[in-house]
């Protein structure tokens, strides 16, 4: 095997050290990095595994009585333990300073470098201080990380997790009225907002990772800015807002609240030594490979490697490879391959915490999920190919756009937020697999998402939980004039907004769904079709963040997909899967699933997270009050429902067999994994656009054009 070469062999050390020039790329200053007549408030604060949670399956539910039970129970023993870590914490001692600076500031802008313990620790200092009645709430930018959070600041407390301390994220809520400390995803506390406007339940919002400048963390940033002057005028209880960032940007945040205070919380990292490719190596998958066999082959034990890589095909990828090499009796200790992704099941997920078994290395293939919020035991090598997955919505003139992911260089923050995982517990190195003046060349910051993604789902939340318009709404960073023009087209064909702009009244049940809007759409028009059951099953199909099926194209497969395939096309191909699934299901064995699915080359987790998610909005269906038993073998009848939603994304056949929307004319090819992909249907929907070497439409179905005359929106651009 080729051996990759890095500019320079490890110093040894002990400091923190680039490979080229000695000047660190991550370190700890004492100075503050901005310029400000603010008083600046610093702690010094050791390395801590605080946040070294581990997440178990959270699918069980509790009832009232059962709650309010544990809640009284704490493990007064456990929590003297915990006591005793956290207490030796440097940050205990700036205890005091912390809360008192949250009780004299309406906003503090707390920036704490990665392993500082401001996650777990900051909100229970506030929790355990009484600076507040009502609840604490705690958002994160992932579910993996909201999860995790929650139990290890539960076992801090001593309590059981969904009692004093619980979690909320999208399908899975692991917290009642009496959770004073709550963490959850920055899209669950979106949701919260369409009940309660003011967030009158809860005394402190924290919004973490405000770094990563989530689209949701954007809205809530500003319509937390409106709701505590609204409280106030109110005469309300006051909201106290803490925004953490873990990147030197804190001086954005804030100016936005008005010049409030910035708190510096500073950890110790370890040394971690930076290694520069001497190249750029244009294979990333093949050099990951090699670098992580020329560590385990060198480096002593204990030392799990940590790889971060773009996507989870990449990771499923490179850890088949891997496995050919872990499965090969030479090497001189065992491999353990795990993979970390976004929508992996918690008890996947749980895994990669897990204590490394003696004489085995950990090789944890992984997403940026890895990059904050969650800390990873044993980690001593990371290797970085400086690369990410990134989802970008490209607007057009015509209401509808190509929504697309692709892989992009990194910005230099996420470089040292990956490098600086292997020095949470010890020292590390880091292995980069691109030169340092690529390195120099990166973004110093990710460009926030709201610039970059389709906006539908963000005005319609900001119409349907502000009383501001967008014109007037505070934004950290405005986005595009296009941009907000093409999501009101989109969502005045749906219904959700009226000529005048004002949201509907299907606009409102819209934004209470946890869908994108034109699913939800497709859910609510299934009642009058006659077909909610059958609507139900493909919403949560379509929600599933993870492929159905095993493999990415149809080479080798044939066979095992047109099992399924039908003439209408995709959308009904899904529910062929799905019915199926379901048949064996209730007539096999655990053994007989997996088996089933190995042999259609199905994802069984994939079809249980389905399966999950299609109870939650089973259960949401229930509220709007809508039969769910209604189904039909009609597969035209169901086709109509999906177009309720997808009225935009509909093509017509040209001569030379591509396809013309009719929206904005734009030429569009059929993608190759589709079971219509042989047939000359006439006219086509589909539910997405990707752009690679073509634009392709993906799950995609047949339709009649006469069926676009039941839909408003064509019969306004006609009389137009």
């Amino acid at each position: 095997m080729v051996k990759i070469k890095f500019d320079d062999e490890p110093s040894g050390s002990g400091t923190l050290v680039n490979s080229n020039n000695n000047k660190p790329p991550i370190k700890s200053t004492t100075k503050s990095p901005i310029k400000t007549t603010q008083k600046r408030v610093y702690y010094q604060e050791e390395n801590d595994n605080d946040e070294d949670a581990t997440v178990n399956d959270t699918h069980e539910t509790h009832s009232k009585k059962a709650r309010r039970k544990a809640s009284k129970n704490v493990d007064f023993a456990l929590r003297a333990k915990m006591l005793e870590t956290r207490q030796a914490l440097p940050i205990w001692t700036g205890r005091d300073g912390l809360i008192d600076a949250v009780r004299n500031h309406e906003v503090v802008v707390v920036l704490g470098e990665t392993g500082s313990g401001k996650t777990t620790q900051l909100p229970q200092f506030l929790l355990e201080s009484g600076l507040t009645k009502q609840k604490i709430g705690v958002t994160q930018p992932r579910r993996v990380a909201a999860m995790s959070l929650a139990q290890r600041v539960s076992t801090e407390t001593g309590t059981q997790c969904g009692s004093l301390v619980g979690y909320s994220v999208r399908f899975d809520d692991k917290s009642w009225k009496g959770t004073r400390l709550k963490y959850l995803t920055d899209g669950m506390l979106m949701r919260e907002l369409l009940s309660d406007a003011l967030l009158s339940q809860y005394g402190v919002v924290m919004i973490d990772e405000a770094h990563e400048r989530t689209l949701r963390t954007d809205l809530i940033i500003g319509t937390l800015k409106s709701i505590m002057e609204r409280r106030k005028a109110a005469s309300m209880d006051p909201l106290k807002v803490v925004i953490m960032s873990a990147t030197l940007d804190a001086e954005k945040f804030s100016h936005f609240f008005n010049n409030a205070p910035v708190l510096y919380v500073k950890g110790r990292q370890h040394p971690v030594t930076i290694y520069n490719s001497s190249e750029d190596l244009q294979d990333y998958l093949d050099a990951s490979l090699k670098t992580i066999l020329q560590i385990h082959q060198s480096a002593p034990l204990p030392g799990d490697i940590l790889v971060f890589l773009p996507g989870q095909e990449e990771i499923q990828t490179l850890g088949a490879s891997l496995k050919l090499y872990a499965d090969n009796n030479t090497l001189k200790c065992d491999l353990n391959i795990l993979q970390l992704y976004a929508s992996l099941s918690p008890s996947q997920q749980q895994k990669v915490f897990e204590q490394t078994p003696e004489n085995t290395r950990k090789v944890i293939l992984s997403t940026n999920v890895a990059e904050t919020s969650i800390t990873i035991a044993g980690v001593k090598h990371v290797i970085d190919t400086g690369l990410a997955r990134e989802r970008k919505f490209y607007t057009s003139n015509g209401g509808v756009g190509i929504d697309t992911l692709f892989v992009k260089p990194i910005s230099k923050s996420a470089a040292m937020q990956r490098a600086g995982r292997a020095g949470r517990e010890s020292a590390g190195n880091c292995y980069r697999l691109y030169t340092e003046k690529t390195f120099l060349g990166l973004s110093n910051t990710t460009s926030p998402e709201i610039e970059r993604t389709n906006l539908n789902f963000a005005i319609l939340q900001l119409k349907a939980i502000s009383e501001k318009t967008y014109e007037e709404f505070e934004w950290l960073d405005t986005p595009s004039t296009e941009a907000i023009q093409q999501a009101n087209m989109s969502l005045y064909g749906l219904g959700a907004l009226d000529c005048d702009g004002c949201i509907t009244e299907l606009g409102r049940r819209i934004a209470g769904m946890p869908l994108d809007p034109a699913i939800a759409k497709m859910l609510l028009s299934a009642s009058s079709g006659g077909c909610v059951s059958n609507i139900l099953s493909l919403c949560a199909l379509l929600s599933v963040d993870s492929p159905i099926y095993t493999s990415t194209t149809n080479e080798g497969d044939d066979n095992t997909r047109e099992r399924f395939a039908s003439r209408h096309g995709d959308h009904i191909a899904l529910l062929n899967i799905w019915n199926a699934y379901q048949d064996v299901v209730k007539a096999g064995t655990i053994v007989d699933v997996k088996e089933w699915c190995q042999s259609n080359k199905l994802s069984q987790r994939t079809l249980r997270r389905a399966k999950d998610i299609r109870g939650q909005l089973e259960h949401q269906c229930k509220k709007e009050g809508m039969d769910v038993e209604l189904s039909t073998t009609d597969e035209e009848l169901i086709l109509k429902c999906v177009l309720e939603g997808m009225f935009q994304n509909v093509a017509l056949r040209q001569g030379d067999g591509t396809y013309r929307q009719i929206v904005n004319q734009q030429l569009v090819k059929i993608h190759p994994t589709s079971c219509l992909l042989q047939r000359k249907a006439p006219c086509i929907m589909y539910n997405e656009l990707t752009l690679t070497t073509a634009t392709y439409a993906r799950t995609v179905s047949s339709i009649h054009p006469a069926w676009l005359r039941t839909i408003s929106f064509y019969n306004q651009r006609s009389s137009a």
